[in-house]
C-alpha cells in the first residue's frame, strides 16, 4: 500500500476510521474435516455447509462483523410489504454508541416451519436476499427502504425447477454487531 498504507491503517486502529464491513464467508471450526469429507461437495448433507445449510456453530458466522460504533433496530419495528412482485422492506437504524460509522444492514429469507414441514427436500435455513450500507454520525437515525425481489423467495427442488411455496415466509433483518435481529412475516398468496 506505499506511503499512505501505514496511514490507513493507523487512521483505523485508533479509530480515526470506522468503515468496517460484514464477513463474506463462514469461518468453520477446526472439527469440520471431521464432519465433513472435504471429498464432499453436498451442501446440504449434514452438517452442511456455507450459512444456507450449516447447522454446526462456526468459528466465524457469515456476515458477522466488527465496528467501533454499535447500531439498533429502532421504533417503528420493521415492517415489509408485497407489492407488484416486490417485498418492500422498512426499517428505522439507530446509531447506539461509537465514534461515526457504517451500518451494514442485511435482510435474509427463510421460509416458515409450516412451508418446510410440506417439503421433502433441503430446504436453506436462510438465504442472503438483500443489503445496503448506511453511515450514521453519533447518535443520528436513518430510515431505510429496500426492495427485495421476489426471485430470493424461490426455492430450488430436487429437480433444479424453482418454487415459489405460499403461506408465511420470513424477512430477518440484521444490523450486526450483536444486535438482535428482528422478524417480520411477509404472506405469499
Amino acid at each position: 500500500p506505499s506511503l499512505q498504507g501505514a496511514r490507513a491503517l493507523a487512521a483505523t486502529l485508533f479509530g480515526d476510521e470506522n468503515r468496517w464491513g460484514r464477513q463474506p464467508v463462514t469461518i468453520y471450526r477446526a472439527a469440520f474435516v471431521q464432519e465433513q469429507p472435504m471429498t464432499s461437495f453436498d451442501i446440504t448433507r449434514a452438517p452442511g455447509r456455507t450459512y444456507r445449510y450449516y447447522t454446526g456453530k462456526p468459528l466465524f458466522p457469515f456476515g458477522s462483523g466488527l465496528s467501533y460504533s454499535t447500531f439498533a433496530l429502532d421504533d417503528p419495528a420493521p415492517r415489509a410489504e408485497l407489492k407488484d412482485g416486490r417485498v418492500k422492506v422498512e426499517a428505522m437504524i439507530s446509531h447506539v454508541d461509537g465514534p461515526p460509522g457504517d451500518c451494514v444492514l442485511l435482510v435474509y429469507h427463510r421460509v416458515s416451519s409450516n412451508i418446510r414441514a410440506e417439503l421433502n427436500y433441503p430446504v436453506p435455513l436462510r438465504n442472503l436476499v438483500d443489503f445496503t450500507r448506511v453511515a450514521l454520525l453519533r447518535g443520528a437515525s436513518s430510515h431505510v427502504q429496500l426492495s427485495v425481489d421476489l426471485e430470493g423467495f424461490y426455492l430450488t427442488t430436487p429437480n433444479g425447477t424453482k418454487v415459489l411455496p405460499s403461506g408465511e415466509h420470513v424477512l430477518e433483518i440484521d444490523v450486526g454487531t450483536g444486535a438482535k435481529t428482528e422478524e417480520v412475516i411477509v404472506v405469499i398468496p
